[in-house]
């Protein structure tokens, strides 16, 4: 059961990385809102992947600075 809560939020996560990558700035701010909300989840394993996966490219520097502790 929590293998397929993870699959389905990886699934959500990608799906919307791919809508802001075309333009989708609703998309935008939910990616934001779930990448700072795994991030501050104090999961090492969770914290490399974002870093990996590069979600931070998201975020301006004034949003890394305040909402995100990666």
């Amino acid at each position: 059961m929590l293998r397929q809560i993870y699959i389905y939020r990886k699934g959500q996560i990608l799906y919307y990385r791919k809508l802001t990558n075309v333009g989708d700035s609703k998309a935008k701010k939910v990616l934001k809102e779930e990448v700072a909300k795994r991030s501050t989840s104090g999961l090492s394993n969770v914290t490399c992947l974002i870093h990996q996966q590069n979600y931070l490219r998201y975020f301006t520097k004034e949003e890394n600075k305040h909402s995100l502790n990666v």
